[in-house]
Parts: C-alpha cells; sequence; structure tokens
C-alpha cells in the first residue's frame, strides 16, 4: 500500500506532465487519438459511453505497448472483445430485469418476516431465495427460456468473444516470443566473465596470479 508521501509525491509528478511537447511526439499522439475514435466508430452502438471505450483503449495500448500495425490490430482485436463480451453480459442483464417486471408475483409465497425479536438459537434462519423476489425471478427466467431463443445466442456470443480476446492475446504473446528468440538481448546488469584463457583488455587474464611470501633467508 502506497504511503500518503509516495501519493503525494506522483500527484506532483502527474502536475508535471503536460505531454508531448515535440512536433513529433503530438503527430504521435493525434494518430493514436485518431485510431482510437476510428475503433470506436466500428464497434460502439450509439447509446454505448464512447469516453468509458478510449478510456479502456488507452489503458490497454499503455499495458501491451504494440509495435507495429500488425501488433496494434491484435491490442485492438482485444479491445473489442472485450467490450463485445461485456456488453453480451449487459443485454443478458437487462433482458432478465424486463422479462422480472412483466412476470407477475407468484401466488401462495409468504414474504420472509421481518425478525424484531432474538430468535430461538434452534429456529431455522430465514432462506432469501425462498422470498417471493427469488420466486418471481425464476418465473421470469423460465419464461425467456422458453420463449425466446436470446440468453442461449447472449451465451454462445459471450464464449465467442472469450475466445477472439484469448486468441488475439496468444498471437500477440507468440509474436513477441519469436521476435526475441531472433533478436536476443543480454540480461540487463550481467556479470561479464572470461574465461582462464582469454586475456582480458590489458593483456592478462581474469584469473589473479598470487606470488609466494618472500623466505627472508633468500632474501638479498
Amino acid at each position: 500500500m502506497l504511503s500518503e508521501r509516495r501519493i503525494e509525491a506522483n500527484r506532483r509528478n502527474a502536475q508535471k506532465s503536460t505531454g508531448p511537447r515535440t512536433p513529433e511526439g503530438k503527430a504521435v499522439c493525434s494518430q493514436n487519438a485518431s485510431r482510437h475514435r476510428h475503433l470506436a466508430d466500428i464497434v460502439l452502438l450509439a447509446c454505448e459511453d464512447r469516453k468509458n471505450f478510449i478510456r479502456r483503449c488507452r489503458r490497454m495500448h499503455r499495458e501491451f505497448q504494440p509495435d507495429g500495425p500488425v501488433e496494434t490490430v491484435l491490442v485492438n482485436e482485444m479491445v473489442a472483445a472485450m467490450w463485445r463480451r461485456d456488453r453480451a453480459s449487459i443485454l443478458e442483464a437487462r433482458l432478465l430485469d424486463h422479462a422480472y417486471i412483466t412476470t407477475p408475483e407468484p401466488l401462495g409465497v409468504q414474504p420472509i418476516p421481518q425478525q424484531t425479536l432474538q430468535p430461538a438459537p434452534d429456529a431455522p434462519a430465514p432462506r432469501p431465495d425462498h422470498s417471493p423476489v427469488a420466486f418471481r425471478n425464476a418465473l421470469a427466467y423460465r419464461e425467456l427460456t422458453d420463449t425466446s431463443e436470446a440468453l442461449p445466442q447472449l451465451s454462445r456470443d459471450s464464449a465467442r468473444h472469450n475466445r477472439d480476446f484469448h486468441r488475439a492475446l496468444a498471437t500477440l504473446e507468440r509474436r513477441r516470443a519469436a521476435r526475441r528468440k531472433r533478436n536476443p538481448q543480454p540480461e540487463p546488469n550481467s556479470p561479464q566473465t572470461h574465461r582462464p584463457t582469454e586475456p582480458d583488455r590489458n593483456g592478462g587474464y581474469d584469473r589473479p596470479i598470487l606470488h609466494p611470501p618472500a623466505d627472508p633467508e633468500f632474501a638479498p
């Protein structure tokens, strides 16, 4: 957990950041914004939050840092798949809400009594899933599944979007692994060692030469 001093330092550093200042940096940022807007035009419905979608695009691009147009397309596919998967979940919830509103209350189901006094230790606790609301939700779900294919179709759509997300992510990771294999980079701060037969830059060897101590008997 961040301390108050660290949080305050982060705020000061954020105030110092004014975005790109050079013409090249401003051009890159303008292209990024244009690319996010273009993706929003393709994916979003008229009733959906455009600013929230563009914020999600920026977070994903900051996290994965795509290198080149192909990786950019893969990250955009991940963003679109996430958004469409969330849309399917929202549509499912709204369909169930509408079915609940249009379903009459069940007959013969008593509401859960409010406990005004301390219940007896051996008395069973009331179950919320036996409330009229729970029974009405169950009837609404049955009515919706009996009369419509919307819920199964939304479930299939959600699974397809989830597969699209993981397929794009796996492709991105394979591309980066192949690039690292083609262009291996040395480990940062790795110690540089030499074999004993390799002279160093001064013409000697990395293995130190130890001289025996002088014998006073043979001293000059």
